[in-house]
């Protein structure tokens, strides 16, 4: 955001645009003291986010001050009185999904995908990309499953997956943590292509823990541009 309004010169349809940002820290009681103050304090007329489920659902039903408020709609309790005066964009999974689609067809010339994913609207989506892209390259999803958020034994479902040129896995960071080692041991030889890893694979505390069974996987994650890390600094 900061850098799309930098790109604009901080003006929109000529007028400028003030860009406030407030941490949530992903918890559902201050999303709703940051939005408050926004609306209240700060008089904002646009709210984007937060992007996380439970955050969004506690903002839904804040009394809103402002003309509009975007958020993700990824909570099943958003209820269609509470997103009245909200835009619901469709969340990046789809954009991530995509953009793996045409790295599986493109890239690593796979014909053939499986899609395991978390049983919500990100995983759906997420898949919903990736068939897209996949599939005008040529390729072909011949399964798509979805197990509940939060499972822990991954063995019914991986058990059940054809055999294709590749597994797509679109899963939320507590769920990759039962999904990897699990297919490690039963020795599956589909590789994994996580275009969208949740911070899990990409982050070096929690890919020790997984040790070696990520090892093989292709990932992907998102990359900030003023993000103060090493690695963005080198870019």
């Amino acid at each position: 955001m900061r850098f799309g309004l930098e790109h604009l010169g901080d003006t929109v349809a000529g007028r400028k645009i003030e860009l406030i940002i407030e941490d949530n820290g992903s918890d559902a009681g201050m999303s709703m003291d940051k939005a408050k103050k926004l609306v209240e304090s700060d008089k904002v007329a646009l709210i984007i986010g937060p992007i996380n489920g439970g955050g969004t659902i506690a903002v839904a039903h804040t009394p809103s001050g402002c003309t509009c408020r975007s958020s993700t709609a990824w909570g099943p309790r958003l209820t269609a009185q509470s997103m009245i005066g909200r835009l619901a964009p469709a969340p990046f999974q789809v954009q991530c999904g995509y953009g793996g689609g045409i790295y599986a067809a493109d890239v690593l010339h796979y014909k053939t995908a499986v899609a395991l994913a978390a049983d919500f609207v990100p995983g759906h989506l997420y898949n919903l990309g990736f068939k897209q892209a996949f599939e005008e390259r040529g390729g072909k999803v011949i399964q798509e499953a979805y197990y509940p958020e939060g499972t822990t034994n991954m063995v019914p479902f991986l058990t059940a997956l054809k055999q294709a040129d590749v597994l797509v896995y679109w899963g939320t960071p507590g769920d990759c943590f039962a999904m990897f080692p699990q297919y490690k041991e039963l020795n599956i030889k589909m590789p994994i292509l996580q275009t969208e890893d949740g911070g899990v694979t990409s982050s070096p505390g929690m890919l020790q823990h997984l040790g070696k069974a990520a090892i093989g996987a292709v990932f992907g994650t998102s990359y900030l541009y003023n993000a103060n890390y090493p690695a963005t600094r080198n870019s």
